[in-house]
């Protein structure tokens, strides 16, 4: 269990740049938007979010158990006399790597089913400003990292002393880092889902959550507002049971997370922009594991 101690030294190394890069952001007008704003392509109609989100939750607790038990009985296994995932972390990665797989099949199938300028409004009208602008908007991505990651981490340990105050919590990885942490002994199960969780992940959920769910927000209740609505759904969306009371912690951080992915999304008026700076924060994590151990 992490001390107060341990809590506030982090906190004391990470406050000087949680209070720099964002003042050097800021000075460089990150914080802002372009004087020119892009129009966005066209509206996108409720329904078609709808359906999105609908594809995404039907993978996950229908698709992907059915495949599974199909897959048990197949190999015949007593499925029905054990537990739905397999005790063996390496057998649980795999899983693991087929249901974030399923995820991207089903979403870039649905995608790709919508109209031509629905899936023009779901990246922005930045996209097609040219290569240049894309360029500028990955960087863009990458430089808000330096900005957002240490107020994270701050806010992230203060709540995390006030939880061990209030209920003496022992320190709880979110369920996609300890599932990862559980392959660090099975090199390539280990490597795969690292690759899948930097690249593959980020853009399923910028998609959904920026893409579909904040456009459909914003046509309805401005800019602000569908920044703050999307980042409140995309954060309940990584609530978890097994989390506890740490729920708390985790959760303020992502929300932190969202709302710099939904400004640079505004900012930039491109996907690649929030694509980035959610595949920098995933690369970070897979580090900082491979630190930790």
């Amino acid at each position: 269990m992490n001390t107060i101690s341990e809590h506030l030294s982090i906190i004391l190394l990470t406050l000087p740049f949680a209070i720099l890069f964002p003042w050097l952001a800021w000075r460089k007008r990150l914080f802002s938007y372009p004087e020119k704003t892009l129009m966005h392509t066209q509206q996108i109609p409720l329904k078609y979010t709808i359906g999105a989100f609908l594809v995404f939750v039907g993978t996950q607790l229908l698709i992907v158990p059915l495949i599974t038990i199909a897959w048990f009985m197949l190999i015949g296994q007593q499925f029905f006399h054990h537990e739905l995932v397999p005790a063996d972390p390496g057998a649980n990665a795999w899983l693991n790597l087929f249901s974030i797989g399923c995820v991207a099949a089903t979403l870039l199938g649905y995608y790709l089913a919508l109209p031509k300028l629905i899936r023009q409004s779901i990246w922005g009208a930045g996209t097609f400003k040219g290569f240049t602008h894309q360029i500028k908007s990955c960087v863009i991505g990458f430089l808000t990292w330096f900005a957002s990651y240490p107020i994270v981490i701050v806010i992230g340990q203060i709540i995390a002393i006030l939880l061990l105050i209030l209920f003496n919590t022992s320190p709880v990885n979110q369920v996609a880092v300890q599932q990862l942490k559980n392959t660090m002994n099975y090199p390539v199960q280990f490597f795969t889902l690292s690759l899948m969780i930097i690249l593959i992940v980020p853009m399923i959920e910028e998609i959904l959550f920026r893409g579909f769910l904040q456009n459909s927000i914003r046509q309805s209740y401005g800019r602000y507002k569908g920044i703050l609505y999307s980042s409140i759904i995309f954060t309940l969306f990584h609530f978890s049971i097994s989390q506890g009371v740490r729920n708390i912690e985790i959760l303020s951080s992502l929300f932190i997370l969202s709302l710099f992915l939904g400004f640079i999304y505004e900012r930039q008026q491109s996907l690649w922009a929030p694509i980035t700076l959610h595949a920098t924060f995933n690369g970070m994590s897979v580090v900082m594991l491979l630190i930790e151990t």
